[in-house]
């Protein structure tokens, strides 16, 4: 379980985050296709290797929520925000689904926080 936490949260989260977006853009020059195809690259392999791991419904790991959903409904949630086909990650989506059904994933979804924009 802590495995997978740490794949969503070292190897997917820190390459796709504002910063190194930004960067690629403002040190690279980068337009925002080739910034999305970078986003787009990471999240598949990511959950690629991810989607073969996942072992429980409705959650991650069986009938409880882990750290393993935790981390994963936010990289869903961003993309989904950049158009990530996720057709290839049935499991995936059917966690998300899950854990989209309960009070504190519905709160912690970025549009449901004060400083939402």
């Amino acid at each position: 379980m802590r495995a997978l936490a740490q794949l969503i949260a070292c190897d997917i989260h820190p390459l796709n985050n504002v910063a190194p977006l930004r960067f690629l853009k403002n040190e690279f020059g980068l337009d925002q296709g080739r910034i999305d195809a970078w986003y787009h690259h990471w999240i598949l392999e990511g959950f690629t290797a991810l989607e073969g791991m996942l072992r429980g419904t409705p959650y991650a790991f069986g009938d409880e929520v882990t750290l393993v959903d935790v981390c994963l409904v936010p990289q869903v949630y961003n993309a989904r925000r950049l158009r990530v086909p996720l057709q290839r990650f049935p499991k995936i989506v059917a966690v998300d689904a899950a854990c989209g059904k309960l009070a504190a994933f519905d709160k912690a979804r970025p549009e449901n926080q004060p400083d939402a924009e």
